[in-house]
């Protein structure tokens, strides 16, 4: 996630313009085989392609209705980096508890 904030929020439309999808299965390969892989050598529109493609392919969604307030709140904020870390932050502490708590039980 470093990534995109250090290089993808400077890219216009990372999220909304795909990357090349032969690039982005070679680097989801790279990652499936435990290769080393270091995002700044691809494309923003690459990588991030392969972090949709991650949260596709997962069997629950992510962002459930139990992160909805934090969503309804982040949309009034009017700073944008504001936003991002109040999302991010929780996000990340929500995320990871429940993924802790899956693999733990």
């Amino acid at each position: 996630m470093f990534y995109f904030f250090s290089v993808g929020l400077n890219c216009e439309g990372i999220y909304r313009i795909s990357g090349v999808k032969s690039k982005v299965q070679a680097l989801k390969d790279a990652y499936n085989k435990s290769h080393p892989v270091y995002l700044h050598e691809h494309e923003p529109n690459v990588v991030a392609g392969l972090v949709k493609q991650f949260f596709r392919d997962l069997p629950e969604p992510v962002l459930t209705a139990r992160l909805m307030p934090k969503f309804e709140q982040a949309s009034s904020m009017l700073n944008f980096h504001c936003v991002v870390k109040n999302i991010f932050n929780d996000f990340m502490r929500i995320f990871v508890c429940d993924c802790i708590l899956k693999y733990i039980f």
